[in-house]
């Protein structure tokens, strides 16, 4: 049999627009953002599992679709810390203008920190980067820093030492000293503040830190005998000596003694002061065991300081003692 052909003119399908699908898509995100489940975000604020590109393309498109929920940026800023990508997680913070940190909640700016942190050890060192990081860091620690507990300033500041921000470092111990009645507490303030000062290589700032701390450190033999070597570090021998004399006085022992006025003729001699060195040394003869060691240097001191029958005589005590040893 004979086929017919059709002759009606054949229907054109029309392909749905771009526009449409792109709009579908935005519009069911959003219904699906406006209806999330508080309990299943904060799921997913606890969870730490691997983070993938996809991950946080679509955390971004939620962000988007609610840009005023807090719990998506900070949902958003942690995974991208976790996936490494901090630029985004800095980004996702926005919302929280670093131009006025006191009004942003504490835990946002802790995440900051944790992102610049991470951030700044992930560079490389001495790299432009670095010093970016570096600058933004210091900007956000310092500004929140009067809103820290005392404890986390000495922990701040003790992260900003093993960074290498010593100066940083510096400024967190002393605020923390400042605000501090625990002894305990501020026995660790001052030592970070002196130990960050002395490793970015600034012996009389660190000094100078520790003397106006004094009056917030319990004293003790420990302590004046740390202030004796940080003055002799920083050339200031006059106070080394005043620091080694009260070193003495509370010395715990007869082998501190002897070590504390072996601390007191180095100072004087660094000073070049021979004689108020035998003085100050004579002065604290008795209250430190006698040995051939001890006339020894006495004699030798005696010497230096130009007074030879000081000199003889306690050769004279040296011969002794020696001639008494079997």
């Amino acid at each position: 049999m004979p086929r017919y052909i059709s002759t009606a003119p054949a229907v054109k399908e029309r392909l749905v627009s771009p526009w449409f699908s792109a709009g579908l898509l935005l519009g069911t995100l959003a219904v699906f953002v406006f209806f999330f489940p508080k309990t299943n975000l904060n799921r997913l604020l606890a969870q730490e599992g691997q983070v993938t590109a996809a991950t946080l393309a679509y955390l971004q498109l939620m962000v988007q679709a609610s840009p005023k929920d807090p719990d998506l940026h900070i949902l958003l800023a942690r995974r991208a810390l976790q996936a490494g990508n901090y630029a985004l997680a800095e980004r996702a913070l926005m919302p929280w203008s670093e131009d006025r940190p006191t009004q942003t909640p504490l835990a946002i700016e802790r995440l900051k920190l944790a992102i610049l942190r991470t951030w700044l050890l992930a560079t490389r060192l001495h790299s432009a980067a670095r010093f970016t990081v570096a600058t933004r860091y210091r900007k956000v620690v310092i500004a929140i820093a009067p809103r820290l507990p005392v404890d986390d300033l000495i922990e701040q500041a003790k992260l900003n030492l093993a960074m290498g921000l010593y100066q940083t470092a510096a400024t967190l111990s002393h605020e923390a000293l400042s605000r501090t009645d625990n002894p305990k507490e501020a026995l660790r303030a001052f030592q970070l503040g002196v130990r960050s000062l002395l490793a970015s290589g600034k012996p009389a700032p660190a000094l100078a830190f520790a003397e106006a701390a004094l009056g917030s450190i319990r004293p003790s033999a420990a302590l004046w005998r740390d202030m004796f070597l940080l003055a002799m570090q920083a050339g200031e021998s006059r106070h080394a000596a005043d620091y080694a004399q009260r070193w003495f006085a509370r010395a715990p022992s007869p082998a501190d003694r002897r070590r504390a006025f072996d601390a007191v003729i180095e100072a004087r001699l660094a000073g070049g002061q021979p004689l108020a060195a035998l003085t100050a040394a004579r002065r604290l003869l008795p209250n430190i065991p006698h040995d051939a060691a001890l006339w020894r240097r006495m004699t030798r001191l005696a010497l230096a300081a130009n007074q030879p029958m000081q000199a003889a005589h306690y050769a004279r005590l040296l011969m002794g003692m020696q001639a008494a040893t079997p």
